[in-house]
């Protein structure tokens, strides 16, 4: 189905039977290409409507694009309403001043759960597969900065710089961001700070590839070398550039000024290129790898597996993937278990 400007497909958090609807929703007749008003904002959506909606394929329910940005607002204003994290239940790599921030609220995760099960039903590879998750993370963003996150302006800010390239490496950082962000939204995992901050590390991670030689960047944008990347280069000082990039961007952010990046996101991107096992360019592993930048590990070759110039994959087949590569090489490359969980959440199992 083309696109429609102005109108966005509905999470299915945002449809609820017997809930009062927050959004106008239309339904895409394919055969005429007419928009048909389905349900007006602010009526409950009846079970038998709930029943006919779950008959239509995901891209035939749709609703204005700015419809779709409010619902997102009121899902990131909820967050207001929560407690913060209790010590029982704070993940261990959450700081002590984050753990008193209001927990990421329960619509978030069901909005963000929504989405990734939306696009792992998508049957055919599309390089653009992520730009509504983008939607939903800038809308987000744009929240957050209202109330004052510096990484959400960082964002932002950034975002604006790079709103007019089309280049791979700008469509892969802002897809990653994306991604990341999804994933840890969909896992229920930290609070709205670590949104904001991971959001920013995607969209900056690797903000210096264009310094290593074309070669490397070629083949990892292309996820030619996904198994092992070094097995491409064929000077020391090319795996010593590619190991570099982390550091560079860093550098390049803090020599900047402008942008005011947290020590979460600075550690984040340092990380981001580092494995289960400990073979990464920091020799980190395990628990000592921050955990959103496993997170970030995983949406970066997932993204490079879904954008994949000569061989795009579809999404659900893109995590299989990564699953492949964990089983197939001697030493794991990816959290084990936060495959496990973004295979739960893809699946519903």
């Amino acid at each position: 189905m083309a696109e429609i400007a102005g109108y966005t497909k509905v999470p299915i958090v945002l449809l609820q039977a017997g809930d009062a609807l927050s959004i106008n929703v239309y339904i895409h007749l394919p055969m005429n290409d007419k928009l048909v008003h389905f349900a007006k904002k602010g009526e409950e959506l009846s079970l038998e409507q709930m029943l006919k909606l779950k008959t239509m394929a995901p891209s035939q329910i749709l609703t204005p694009t700015e419809d779709y940005k409010e619902a997102m607002k009121q899902i990131a204003d909820s967050s207001d309403d929560g407690i913060p994290t209790p010590e029982s239940s704070a993940e261990p790599w959450m700081d002590k001043d984050l753990r008193k921030q209001p927990s990421m609220p329960g619509k978030m995760k069901q909005a963000a759960s929504g989405m990734m099960q939306s696009l792992a039903a998508t049957n055919t590879a599309q390089k653009g597969i992520l730009e509504e998750s983008q939607l939903m993370i800038s809308t987000i963003m744009s929240h957050l900065k209202a109330k004052g996150s510096k990484s959400a302006n960082a964002f932002e800010e950034f975002l604006t710089q790079l709103s007019s390239e089309t280049d791979p490496i700008m469509l892969h950082n802002k897809s990653v961001s994306a991604l990341a962000v999804l994933i840890l939204m969909a896992l229920g995992k930290g609070t709205m700070d670590d949104i904001s901050d991971l959001a920013f590390a995607g969209l900056a991670h690797d903000l210096c590839l264009p310094q290593v030689p074309s070669v490397i960047l070629n083949s990892h944008l292309g996820a030619e070398g996904l198994l092992d990347p070094k097995k491409l280069f064929t000077l020391e000082t090319q795996a010593r550039q590619y190991d570099n990039h982390m550091d560079l961007a860093i550098k390049l952010l803090v020599e900047k000024g402008k942008y005011k990046i947290s020590e979460a996101t600075h550690r984040m991107i340092l990380q981001h290129h580092e494995t289960w096992e400990g073979t990464g360019p920091k020799g980190l592993s395990g628990a000592k790898i921050y955990y959103p930048s496993r997170v970030l590990r995983i949406a970066d070759d997932w993204v490079c597996l879904l954008q994949n110039p000569q061989m795009p994959q579809t999404f659900s087949n893109a995590f299989r993937q990564l699953e492949q590569i964990n089983r197939m090489l001697p030493k794991k490359v990816y959290d084990p278990d936060l495959l496990a969980q973004i295979g739960k959440v893809l699946f519903a199992v």
